[in-house]
């Protein structure tokens, strides 16, 4: 995945809460960069003068819905080949 496209640590600080975010084709992708956000990121507050520190963890249900997902997914694409190099 192209993390440019869906900078999830972007997000976190620019985008306001609780304001509906408009997705276009690429819905999937932004799901999945939001879902399998692992990292740890730390933000200051100029305002409050507050460190803020945020640590994606994936569980464990996301990572195999998502891991499952991916499988039929490639499978699919198999099976498209094939029916078309007949």
């Amino acid at each position: 995945m192209n993390e440019d496209a869906f900078p999830v640590e972007d997000w976190l600080l620019n985008l306001p809460l609780y304001r509906p975010v408009q997705l276009g084709a690429d819905i999937y992708e932004a799901i999945e960069a939001i879902l399998l956000f692992a990292r740890t990121v730390d933000y200051y507050c100029p305002g409050c003068q507050q460190n803020a520190t945020f640590m994606g963890v994936v569980s464990v249900g996301a990572d195999k819905v998502w891991r499952e997902e991916q499988h039929l997914v490639k499978i699919n694409r198999l099976a498209m080949v094939a029916g078309t190099a007949r």
